[in-house]
């Protein structure tokens, strides 16, 4: 009875393997094989991109939540619930307020506006406490000062005030005039909306040259000559009427000092140029055209600047003209609080990258587990 059994054995081994020699068989086992093999990396390389495709959006996110300081204030008005204008004041200055309150949050904005030492704009912001006009430090600022008007001769040709290149004709200091008392009106924006404008100017002399600056500013988003007003920025206006030019070829620069706690940068453009300051909460920045309006007609304007840590000299270089008129704007941007931790989110990121790298690994050793013979082994 065993001697039958080995002998039914032997004889079905035998005939396995004479099964798994023949070509037919071999080429099923190969077929099987390898649809295994490309079912197997179509999964792995799915994963694998699903997780890569996570963590790339997880490191965006987190970096434009910690970059959204050059985001402006959404117009949503479930973000802005509450939006206030207040206006203190004095013999030489006024100081407005833009307080808005986004659900427990409030943000504080403050112009400052001045006349004692030449006429000088203050930009502030801070959250959850007051500004005035003896503002710590730690708040974020940037100050702008208007201190000289320069006629040169354009020696190279460039348009710009170029100092020890170009010919200085003369000096006429803007913190030695005298101004008449900083006064604000009420507006209305082209749209309808409600603000505030600021201005002095310098009182006539004998050749009846007069220096001005007017900022215009609103507690919500307003047009104003074609552009949009952010509730956080300033359109301001410079004009120059009747300089006395000594040579009616001669360019005049306007000289601008900015001054901030944080380092200034510089940005050009086609259209506009910039000069900014950053903090991990806000930037501030000062910003002009390229054109300025001369005697009615448009005309380019070509700028130079020196930059030196926390403050820049800009130099606005203006053709010949009974009337100059220029319009920069001066404001600040802030992010708000974010209610997902960027940190959280690059933890993901990397998270999500380890993944994906175990399941290539896996997918590797997948791979050379379905190419070895022991599998497919009798």
């Amino acid at each position: 009875m065993l001697e039958a059994f080995d002998q039914v054995r032997t004889v079905s081994n035998n005939q396995c393997s004479a099964l798994l020699e023949r070509p037919g068989y071999q080429r099923d086992r190969e077929i099987s094989r390898v649809k295994e093999l490309e079912k197997t990396k179509r999964t792995l390389l799915a994963l694998s991109l699903t997780f890569l495709a996570v963590s790339i959006a997880a490191v965006g996110f987190a970096y434009a939540t910690d970059d959204s300081a050059s985001s402006k204030v959404s117009q949503s008005s479930s973000m802005e619930s509450q939006r206030t204008l207040v206006i203190d004041q004095g013999p030489s200055y006024v100081l407005v307020r833009n307080n808005i309150r986004q659900g427990s949050i409030n943000s504080h904005f403050g112009l400052w506006f001045s006349t004692a030492h030449g006429i000088v704009l203050r930009e502030e912001f801070s959250r959850n406490s007051e500004i005035g006009t003896n503002e710590s430090e730690a708040n974020f600022h940037l100050m702008v000062a208007y201190v000289s008007l320069v006629e040169f001769k354009d020696a190279n040709g460039n348009g710009a005030f170029d100092n020890g290149t170009d010919t200085l004709v003369q000096t006429v200091s803007l913190r030695n005039l005298t101004y008449t008392p900083p006064m604000y009106v009420p507006i209305t924006s082209q749209d309808g909306k409600k603000g505030i404008s600021i201005a002095a100017n310098s009182t006539a002399s004998a050749t009846n040259f007069i220096f001005g600056v007017k900022a215009d500013l609103f507690g919500q988003y307003a047009v104003i000559d074609g552009k949009v007003i952010a509730p956080t920025e300033s359109k301001i206006t410079t004009y120059i009427l009747n300089f006395p030019f000594k040579d009616s070829t001669d360019k005049v620069a306007l000289q601008v000092v900015a001054v901030s706690a944080y380092n200034i940068e510089h940005e050009t453009s086609t259209s506009e140029n910039i000069i900014r300051v950053r903090s991990s909460t806000a930037q501030g920045f000062y910003t002009w055209t390229t054109t300025a309006t001369v005697k009615g007609q448009t005309v380019s304007i070509a700028p130079s600047y020196e930059t030196v840590k926390n403050h820049a000299v800009i130099n606005l270089a203006y053709p010949s003209g009974t009337s100059i008129i220029h319009d920069p704007i001066l404001g600040i941007d802030f992010s708000l609080p974010s209610f997902v931790d960027s940190s959280l989110l690059v933890m993901v990121a990397i998270a999500g990258v380890a993944v994906a790298g175990v399941l290539l690994y896996a997918g590797r050793r997948e791979i050379a587990r379905i190419f070895s013979p022991k599998v497919f082994s009798p």
